[in-house]
This record gives C-alpha cells, structure tokens and sequence, in this order.
C-alpha cells in the first residue's frame, strides 16, 4: 500500500469516474490496470490503501513462482492446510484477482488466521516462514504501524489486545488475537453465481458488491452492524468478568428464496477489445437496498456451497 502509485479507492458509485476501484473491476485485463496508473509521490513515502497495489502481487508471484497466484497457493497454502472449499477468482485475461473474490467456507478462513496465530506452523509442518510471518506483522511506518503485508495491525476491541486482521469489502472478519489464543470469524452474505469464477465485466451483474443487485453477488451486513462490537462480545466471554453474557438469542430470520439463476447464461458477451464503450447494463446502476432477509447461497458442485 506504499506504491506511491496515483489511486483513488472510493467505492461510491457515483465516483466512476474518479474510482480506480471502479473502472478496474470493469476491465478485462485488471492486471494491466493496475500496472498502467502513474507514479504520483516516491515509493514508499506514503501510505494509501489500493486494490491496484495488491493487484500488482498477482504478477510478482506469477513471475516468482512460475505458476498463477491461486494454483501456487492451492499448492503451497490451502492444501497444506486443509482449505478444502475455496476459490480464487481470475479476471477474464486469466490473471488472479489478489486483491480479492477468494471465496470460502467460514471455517476455512479460520484455518487461514489459526495457521497465523501459530506462527505459520500447521501440525509439525512450517507452511510459511516464521520470519516472514514476523515481518508481516510488523506494521510499516508510513501507515502508522496499523498495516503490514496485507494485514490490518490495529486491535478493534479497544487496544486491550494486540490482534491483527483480515477485512473483506462486504463485512468478512478474520481476527487473530495471539494473547488470547483466539481467531475470529464472521463472514460475509453470498449468493453465488454458477459461472466459473471469472470476473469478466460482461457478467458482472452475476458477481456485483454491496448489494447493487438484489439477489446477485455480496451483500454487506445491515445499517446496525458494528464490527468492533462484535469482536468485544467475543473478547468479554474469553476474558470475563461479565464474559458469559450475551444478547437473547433473536429467533432465525426466514431465508430468501433462491434467485431462479437456470435460464441465466454464463457466456459473456464478445470482448469489444480494448477502448471500446462499456456496452449497455455494464454500469452498476443505482444501489439497490439489501434484501430483508440473507441470501441463501447456490450450491456451485457438491460440497461446495460458497
């Protein structure tokens, strides 16, 4: 996040124009996006959180590694550790979305934080270097030491705790507190396409975020939902005194029907090639509210649920 590449991360969508969130998730080729914003201010003397940045380790790995960034890491990471139901979206040039899009089971994340809670250690088996572990928990000083490699540094439950973090767009949590002993969950609503996981912008109403299409795509948690909160119910039931309590327990909510998603069709439309005008729907349109109750996600394969 220390690029020092020109990059606005404003997810409003009446910032098109401005957003290079925005227009990146439109174009086929997100890597060469990323790869194309100018240099604004020296590397490293200045702190801004980027999609683009993030997007760039896509090619580092692939070039260090020889392979895409989600079969290395179904290789190296997810299988070592038993992720078993996950997937990591590709842009519709091939390249893995590193900056987002893995999609996987609550419990599968919780493997990912525990692998970091034990120091990159799973059974008797190091699955990434301790060293590496330490120096992404180290926190730059351009952030003010709340950000190192990909993780948030800063507790969420009121500085009593160190923890660090994993935080999705649309309300996914992977804390990690080490004093405690404790990861966190809470992951986020998913109504799951059938397509393949390609983010190709001709089917981006099948995979839209923040709810802009009801039905479809993420869906963020609602207006009263306070993250930091959340974590401190946890934290106070570990801990006490008090931590046995907790709210009553609020009957289930009645799923949504499922989208009927038989007659939608995963073949995009031709890629126009580069330049060309976004052809019509391509836009997110207006935000649309969240659906009242939370989507029921739609079974990809058998195991797999999104």
């Amino acid at each position: 996040m220390e690029s020092g590449l020109d990059w606005d991360e404003d997810y409003d969508p009446n910032a098109l124009f401005e957003s290079e969130i925005i227009q990146m998730v439109f174009e086929a080729d997100q890597l060469a996006f990323a790869a194309s914003r100018p240099a604004e201010v020296a590397p490293g003397s200045r702190w801004n959180y980027s999609s683009g940045d993030s997007m760039l380790l896509s090619a580092v790995l692939e070039q260090a590694t020889g392979m895409p960034a989600d079969e290395y890491a179904r290789a190296k990471l997810f299988d070592p550790i038993g992720m078993t139901q996950v997937e990591w979206w590709r842009d519709a040039r091939g390249h893995t979305l590193t900056y987002c899009c893995l999609d996987a089971t609550s419990r599968d994340f919780a493997r990912f934080g525990l692998l970091y809670l034990r120091n990159g250690t799973w059974g008797d088996e190091q699955v990434v270097p301790a060293a590496w572990v330490d120096e992404s928990l180290a926190g730059s000083t351009a952030s003010g030491g709340r950000y190192g490699y990909q993780w948030w540094l800063d507790g969420g439950d009121g500085e009593r705790y160190r923890a660090f973090s994993a935080r999705g767009h649309d309300g996914q949590y992977i804390y990690v507190i080490p004093e405690l002993d404790l990861v966190v969950v809470r992951n986020g609503s998913y109504m799951k396409s059938p397509c393949e996981p390609v983010a190709d912008p001709n089917l981006f109403s099948r995979y839209p975020p923040s709810g802009l299409v009801r039905g479809q795509g993420t869906t963020p948690p609602g207006r009263g939902w306070n993250a930091a909160a959340f974590l401190q119910r946890i934290v106070d039931s570990v801990t006490g005194p008090g931590g046995g309590t907790s709210p009553a327990s609020a009957p289930a909510p009645t799923p949504a029907p499922p989208t009927n998603v038989a007659d939608a069709t995963c073949d995009p439309a031709p890629d126009p090639g580069p330049g060309a005008d976004p052809a019509p729907g391509d836009s997110p349109g207006t935000p649309q509210p969240p659906p009242a109750t939370p989507a029921v996600p739609v079974v990809a394969r058998p195991g797999y649920t999104g």
